[in-house]
């Protein structure tokens, strides 16, 4: 489970505390320096625009991590 923020990740963890082990806030999961993403939400479309290009930096950014389980789950 990616979040954006460390706030939705405690909720999930709150909710589902079995998924903790597997849920991560995006740059936490990709390795960036970036704490979290912002939620846009009832912000400017600046703020919309900067959101979806920061989504799509991680999501680049997590592709080598995504890579790395899928091979291990291949090697079961």
């Amino acid at each position: 489970v990616l979040t954006m923020t460390d706030l939705q990740k405690q909720r999930i963890a709150l909710e589902h505390p079995w998924a903790l082990s597997k849920t991560f806030v995006m740059p936490e999961f990709s390795g960036s320096r970036r704490a979290e993403i912002s939620d846009p939400i009832g912000g400017s479309e600046r703020e919309y625009l900067d959101c979806a290009l920061a989504l799509r930096a991680e999501a680049k950014r997590m592709v080598p991590g995504i890579r790395r389980i899928l091979r291990r789950r291949s090697e079961r």
